[in-house]
Parts: structure tokens; C-alpha cells; sequence
């Protein structure tokens, strides 16, 4: 399970979203190089072997197998073994072995050669294949290289933007959903698109140049002339070139034309509806740029408004119950997704992928909906995985603030799940996770939505449930897509650390999964737990006073507690413990949503004063944590 508090960190990052915000999504270009007579064949970069490619009167028939992979091709085989039945990207080829008759999307052909099998394996006229589902071949002369790349711009969507875009007959391109369309000559690729659809990005083919179109909602105290002038102040960094302020097809548009040592940079900007539309140029041959009217004529065709005829392609891939289809081919997993939801990327975290709807303003937070995907170790069951959730939530979790609403069976198309739900009580808001497990037959799946809407609305509970029972999944061969490890199910040690600090006299214990964190001087211990929620620090003060180092503390907190109302100073008291006098202070300190406390002891020991600090995070602070604290300060010692 994907602990509460990293639940907690995926809200922040729903709260960072701001308008116009593109997340950083790679597109996905895969590449396989082969040669005829050669069962090597390299597919991005790793060797696999195959059937040996050959020619058949100047047609290349290469194995089908590698053909799949590079291009992601859902591949069908009649009961009789004779027709096979390729799609890819709303495409479909039909062939049969033996035969030159073939179909593509339903309109009869006849290709070169027919499709063969060789010693088990089916063997097809290769470009035919790559060229029909939006691929490129290329031979090398020199060394007989046979180069296949398949660009794929949708970002995880079910349609292949790239392909449309070649296939299409049509010279006018926009996006009902988002309402706009603009001409895109022939010349000229879709390279992007982001998940959601708000961001697309267009190429010369010859690489001279890149149109990107951004979509997002108007902010609440957002402007035509606000805009304007965050146009006019970012540009102001560059060496500009011109602006102006002007109407188009009745809407007030802003152009700004700026340049640097690279590229000229022309910005377009129209707000209709409610949302804002950002159209950018990024040229770098500047005498390209000068009188270009056909670059021109592309710039002023964008129009904010899609016209639902049959002149205008629309790149909309909205499905029917107003959804998006994520589909990971890859991981083999797919979920429906509203239609104006952003999609993130853990960075280097191939396994997980999360989707936030969009920031609103900050009288509303955004919700999040996660999919992580592990490999299903042997013995492990849902009914362990259920348990050991559940122990960990008691185990880690303040009960004041965490509390369990919900547990059940559940099944999420035909599959048995387990469900938990929990709240989460903040600082000035409550959240709700609903956390669902799967298990397949080699993978198991762990689906975590989190959002601040109440968990008494059946309204809301309707639609989060909803979107938890689009998730599907097929299970990939794990000897080819290999295995992801749980980190939750990581053992960790319960033993101690000894820690020695002969120098300033003292010694004590800390779990030895803790780390030392850097300290500027000699006279100090710092140790933290891996996430940073609880921790201890030991300071040795030489040659000062227990009274004057009190003094200090009481001043400062004080001070600081009058200044910063994130800081609460609760107060001190007298205790007596390690034969000595101790002055125990008391102090919260409130960052964002959540509160961290502190207990700080000020005391004199051997002709050294000490300040021992224990703090531990409200949300944590469960009974094993707070003991674990009890027993850091029962381990100190002094010599």
C-alpha cells in the first residue's frame, strides 16, 4: 500500500498544478534495426533473435513477432491458423498466409508477397506492416541495415495521433473537447500530446520548426490584460521583437515575438470560455522566419472553436461515457479517465502512474487516483496483503487522526479485491484514501484514490467507485517485462545502533534503519527515521551554563512564537530523571497541513549542559512510534 503520508506528498503536488502547468510526459519512439539473413535483431537497443529476415523478389519478409513488439500490434490468429488479424491505433490489417489478398481498415488490397511461415514463425512483407500502422523504413546502402521507427505521439491513449495524422485527408486538424482547430499541411507532424489532450505539440517534418498548443482553464482573477502582462514580463528576459494587441475572428488576441541566441519565439494568446489558449512558434533560422507566409497562414488559421464537419480531423479521444481510456501497453494495464485529468510519471518508477484533476484554486484541492503494479510473490495472498495494510496504519498512525471507515471484499471486473478506506485529519481539512488490492496470477495491482470530497456524499462515493471499477488489467510475461518489488515488503532490521560519542560523554540507541544526518559540528547527534517524521538530535554545550542556555531556549521560543503563528511554544516544566534536574520544553510547529512536536531537555551533566530534542510528527505519532522515542531517551547514558 502507498502509505498515507506519501498519499499526503501526491495532494501537494495536486495543490503545486497551476494553470497552464504541462506535466513533463516522455513520447515514445521505438526502434528496430535488423539485416537480411540475420536472426539478430535489435529492439531499442537490446539483441533478440528471431527468424532469419530474407528477400522475396525485391520484397523483405521479416519474422512478425519483432514487427509486435517495436510497434505495440495486438496480434490475432484464426482457430484454423490461416488468417491473422493485426490492429493497432483504431487500425486493422488482415492477412492470410499463402495469400496476397489483404484488408486494411476493411478496404481490399493486394500487397507484394504473401505472408509465409518458416519453422513456426510468420514471416510478412515488412513495410507493408510498418508503413499501414504510421512507421518508417529505411535501409542503410553502405551496410544493408533494414532501420524501423515508430513515433508515437498520444501519450498512453488508445489513438495513435501520429498515425491519424498521416492517414488523414483531411488539411484542417483540431480538438472538439477543447474547442479549436487550425490548418497542418502535410509537411508538418503531431510529436506530442500530452495525456489530457491540453498540450500538443507540432513538427516540421525537416525539424526547422515546432507549433505547441496549450489549453487550460482561466484563472479566477485572470485577464485578457493580466495575461498580457505575464506575456510582456517573461518575454522581457529575451530581446523582443514585437508585440500587439489585436482582434481575431472577434476575440482580443495578444502577439509577442521575442528571440535569444537560439530561436525566434512568436506567443499567440486568445481566452474564450473560460479557458486560455497559448499558441507558440519555436523557429531557428531567423531569414525562415522573415516574410514566411506560409508559417504565417498556419499561425492564422488557429481559431479557439472546432467545427464538427467533415473538413476538420478531430484529435479528441474522448470516449463514449466521457472518459479518456489510459492504456499502458507495456504493463498491459487500463483504467477510464476523466476527460480533463493531468497524468503523472514517478520519474524512474516504470511501475506506478498517477492521474490528478485539475487545480481549481485554492479554495479546492485536487483529487488524485494512483496505479502501481508489483510482482506477486510466492505465498502472498490479498488476504495478507489486507492484513499487513491494516497492521501498518495501527502500527505508524496517530488513531486520533487516522481512522480505518471501511473494510470489504470487493471485485473489480470479475476480480476478487480487497478494499480500505481511511480518513486522514489535517490541520484545517480532513482527506479520504480509498485503497484497493488486486492480485492476478503474477502481478498484483494496489489502486489508491485520494481526495478531500466527503465520505458521506453518495454523489461523490458513486463516482470515485466508478473510476476504481474502470482499472483492468491482462498480466505481461514476467520473463519479458521482469519484476517489480514492493518496497513495503522489504524486511526491515528491528535491531539497534550503538551510538558512542566519546567526546562529549554521552551514548545511545537509535533503530538502526535510522540514518545520521549531517551536523556542522562535533558536539552534536542527529539521527532521523528514512522519512524524516521523527527524530532525535543530542547537543553538547561546553563552557555554558545550564541557567544561562535556559534562558537562551525560553527567549528564543518566546520570541519566535510571537512572530511566526506557525510556531506554538506550549510551555516548560521540571522533571527530574538520570539523577539530574531536568527542564523539559514543549513546542509545535505547524508546516502546511501537518504539525510536528517537539520535546526538547535542557539539563547539566558532568560539568556539560545538554538539549536532547525528540520530535515526532502529529500524524505519527502512534503508540510503537512514541515508545520507540521512550526508549531513544531510556538508551542515553552519560560517562
Amino acid at each position: 500500500m502507498k502509505k498515507i503520508a506519501a498519499l499526503l506528498m501526491a495532494l501537494v503536488l495536486c495543490l503545486l498544478i497551476t494553470a497552464g502547468q504541462v506535466w513533463a510526459d516522455t513520447d515514445g519512439t521505438s526502434t528496430l534495426i535488423l539485416k537480411e539473413n540475420s536472426e539478430v535483431y535489435e529492439l531499442n537497443g537490446k539483441e533478440l533473435e528471431f527468424e532469419k529476415p530474407f528477400m522475396k523478389q525485391d520484397t523483405l519478409m521479416s519474422c512478425l513477432d519483432p514487427i509486435i513488439k517495436t510497434m505495440n500490434i495486438t496480434f490475432e490468429k484464426s482457430t484454423d491458423g490461416k488468417s491473422i488479424t493485426l490492429k493497432y491505433g483504431g487500425s486493422t490489417i488482415v492477412m492470410h498466409i499463402g495469400s496476397k489478398d489483404a484488408t486494411v481498415d476493411g478496404i481490399k488490397t493486394t500487397i507484394s508477397q504473401a505472408p509465409v511461415s518458416v519453422n513456426g514463425s510468420i514471416m510478412v512483407p515488412l513495410r507493408f506492416v510498418v508503413e499501414n500502422f504510421g512507421g518508417e523504413v529505411s535501409v542503410a546502402s553502405d551496410t544493408g541495415y533494414i532501420t524501423v521507427i515508430k513515433e508515437t505521439a498520444g501519450d498512453n491513449s488508445i489513438k495513435d495521433f501520429s498515425l491519424l495524422l498521416k492517414k488523414t485527408t483531411k488539411e484542417i486538424v483540431g480538438d472538439s473537447y477543447y474547442n479549436w482547430s487550425m490548418r497542418l499541411p502535410k509537411d508538418v507532424k503531431i510529436s506530442y500530446r500530452s495525456f489530457n489532450g491540453s498540450y500538443n505539440t507540432f513538427e516540421a517534418i525537416d525539424e526547422s520548426y515546432t507549433i505547441s498548443l496549450s489549453v487550460y482553464d482561466q484563472g479566477a482573477d485572470e485577464t485578457f490584460e493580466t495575461l498580457v502582462e505575464s506575456e510582456l514580463q517573461y518575454a522581457s528576459e529575451y530581446t523582443l521583437i514585437s508585440q500587439e494587441k489585436s482582434t481575431r475572428n472577434g476575440l482580443d488576441y495578444f502577439k509577442i515575438v521575442y528571440k535569444d541566441d537560439e530561436a525566434i519565439y512568436e506567443e499567440r494568446n486568445f481566452i474564450k470560455d473560460n479557458k486560455v489558449y497559448e499558441l507558440s512558434l519555436v523557429i531557428e533560422d531567423a531569414d525562415k522566419y522573415k516574410n514566411n507566409k506560409e508559417l504565417t497562414a498556419i499561425l492564422d488559421s488557429f481559431i479557439p472553436e472546432f467545427k464538427n464537419d467533415s473538413s476538420t480531423e478531430d484529435l479528441s479521444d474522448i470516449a463514449a461515457d466521457g472518459r479518456r481510456i489510459y492504456e499502458d501497453k507495456k504493463l498491459k494495464f487500463s483504467a477510464r479517465i476523466p476527460a480533463d485529468w493531468y497524468k503523472y510519471d514517478y520519474g524512474r518508477k516504470e511501475n506506478q502512474v498517477t492521474f490528478t484533476s485539475p487545480y481549481k484554486g485554492p479554495s479546492t484541492n485536487s483529487d488524485s487516483f494512483t496505479i502501481s503494479m508489483y510482482s506477486l510473490e510466492n505465498e502472498f495472498s490479498l488476504d495478507k496483503w489486507n492484513e499487513r495494510e491494516l497492521q501498518y496504519i495501527e502500527n505508524e498512525y496517530n488513531p486520533e487522526l487516522v481512522k480505518i471507515l471501511e473494510t470489504e471484499d470487493i471485485t473489480i471486473n470479475s476480480t476478487k479485491a480487497k478494499k480500505i478506506v481511511c480518513s486522514t485529519k489535517l490541520n484545517s481539512k480532513t482527506t479520504y484514501s480509498y485503497n484497493i488490492f488486486i492480485a492476478g496470477e503474477r502481478y498484483r495491482y494496489e489502486l489508491n484514490y485520494l481526495t478531500n470530497k466527503s465520505y458521506n456524499n453518495a454523489i461523490v462515493q458513486s463516482s470515485i467507485n466508478s473510476l476504481l471499477g474502470t482499472f483492468n488489467f491482462s498480466e505481461p510475461d514476467p520473463e519479458e517485462l521482469g519484476s517489480f518489488l514492493d518496497p513495503d515488503s522489504i524486511i526491515k532490521s528491528e535491531g539497534v545502533r550503538f551510538v558512542d560519542n566519546k567526546a562529549n560523554g554521552f551514548s545511545f540507541e537509535v533503530p538502526v534503519n535510522w540514518s545520521k544526518a549531517p551536523s556542522s559540528d562535533n558536539y552534536a547527534e542527529y539521527y532521523t527515521n528514512s522519512d524524516s517524521y521523527m527524530g532525535v538530535i543530542i547537543i553538547a554545550k561546553k563552557g555554558v551554563s545550564e541557567q544561562e542556555y535556559n534562558k537562551q531556549i525560553d527567549d528564543s521560543l518566546k520570541q519566535a512564537a510571537s512572530v511566526a503563528d506557525t510556531l506554538t511554544y506550549n510551555g516548560k516544566q521540571i522533571i527530574t530523571d538520570k539523577g539530574v534536574r531536568i527542564t523539559k520544553y514543549d513546542i509545535s510547529m505547524i508546516q502546511g497541513e501537518l504539525t510536528n512536536n517537539m520535546c526538547s531537555y535542557i539539563f547539566s551533566k558532568n560539568g556539560t549542559t545538554y538539549e536532547v530534542g525528540l520530535f515526532l510528527q502529529d500524524l505519527r505519532a502512534s503508540e510503537k512510534n512514541k515508545k520507540l522515542l521512550s526508549d531513544i531517551w531510556d538508551s542515553l547514558k552519560f560517562k
